[in-house]
């Protein structure tokens, strides 16, 4: 069993986790006036996404924000990924429901339960969809904060964690090739291939004499790629500026 420090008050610089979310850092502390009342704030830039999360400082424990775990915690976390379990035989809506409940406590210890338990489903037969997303998460999460904890690369992080996995015949996966904001890169890799095809259209139109029909071409794909890279400019500002504000 992991013990986190119960003393929730935070500094600037401060490095937390926000449950399901990830490690996070404080990066301000604000007052606001609500009615009558002024209401101190935490902000997080959520490392994972660079999310902006404004939580007012009366609800950090309610929320579930934590601190990072103690370097004397990881060996813990590598002794529990070490033995080996009893693979859930239920439902796995049951199972995706229990998980979720876990994962939603910020317990790093619940994370990585759910984590060797979906390895070793995985193993077994194939995960549905929700479940290996939920996989890619748990791994992440618990990468992440250990990494942090240890003040080293998530590289040696995942050496370690294979290595404890192994001592149970769980293979630690590893992590899809896709970044979870792959969709915006995806309209610009269709305007490369667009300008390509638009340079070949416009070779043989100046050779067999379609300038008319080319120009057409071309100009209709200017614009798409217009269209596109404009999705992905505002993806990236959504990314970047996006704020929660936390008030339960």
């Amino acid at each position: 069993m992991l013990f986190y420090e119960r003393d929730l008050n935070f500094h600037i610089g401060d490095k937390v986790v926000y449950p399901n979310h990830g490690v996070g850092i404080i990066e301000q502390i604000s007052s606001r006036s609500i009615g009558a009342t002024v209401e101190k704030f935490y902000l997080l830039n959520i490392k994972a996404s660079s999310l902006k999360v404004m939580v007012p400082c009366n609800n950090v424990g309610s929320v579930g924000i934590r601190r990072v775990v103690r370097n004397g915690e990881v060996q813990k976390i590598l002794d529990f990924l070490s033995v080996a379990e009893d693979i859930s035989t239920s439902d796995w809506k049951d199972r995706f429901k229990e998980n979720s409940d876990r994962m939603r406590t910020g317990s790093l210890f619940e994370v990585a339960s759910v984590l060797k338990g979906l390895i070793a489903l995985h193993q077994a037969k194939p995960l549905s969809f929700r479940e290996k997303k939920m996989l890619e998460r748990a791994r992440y999460l618990l990468v992440s904060e250990l990494a942090m904890s240890r003040n080293c690369e998530e590289t040696k992080i995942e050496e370690l964690l294979g290595l404890a996995l192994a001592k149970c015949n769980l293979r630690f996966l590893k992590p899809p090739n896709s970044r979870p904001d792959s969709f915006l890169s995806a309209p610009a890799y269709f305007c490369s291939f667009v300008y390509f095809i638009e340079g070949a259209f416009l070779f043989l139109g100046e050779k067999f004499g379609l300038r008319t029909k080319v120009g057409i071409f071309v100009f209709q794909s200017q614009v798409v790629c217009k269209f596109l890279q404009t999705i992905v400019n505002a993806g990236s500002v959504l990314q970047n500026n996006c704020q929660i504000c936390v008030t339960s």
